[in-house]
């Protein structure tokens, strides 16, 4: 699936409140990902460095991407939220199988 190993650290990224800069195509793995509320997303290695360089020199961007990052977290991967989540599938599939 798309949310392994890989994108975890995404999730902990914006457990701790940092400033992401990702690949645009994060948005597939991750819809939740936004472009100036959660991170900065770029789509060639250019647009990356600038976003980069705007994380480390503009910090009123820098403070929202983090803020928003962690909104982000509490909103939808929040242990107990994940843990819900995931009981209502497996609710689901049980319900399906008799």
């Amino acid at each position: 699936g798309g949310r392994g190993g890989a994108h975890t650290r995404q999730i902990l990224a914006w457990s701790m409140g940092l400033c992401l800069v990702l690949h645009a195509r994060s948005q597939r793995a991750f819809p939740e990902t936004q472009h100036l509320k959660n991170a900065l997303l770029g789509s060639t290695p250019q647009e990356l460095a600038s976003l980069v360089r705007l994380a480390a020199t503009d910090p009123d961007v820098n403070q929202r991407i983090r803020l928003g990052g962690r909104q982000t977290y509490e909103r939808y991967f929040q242990p107990r939220n994940v843990a819900e989540t995931f009981s209502r599938e497996i609710a689901w599939a049980v319900s399906q199988r008799r």
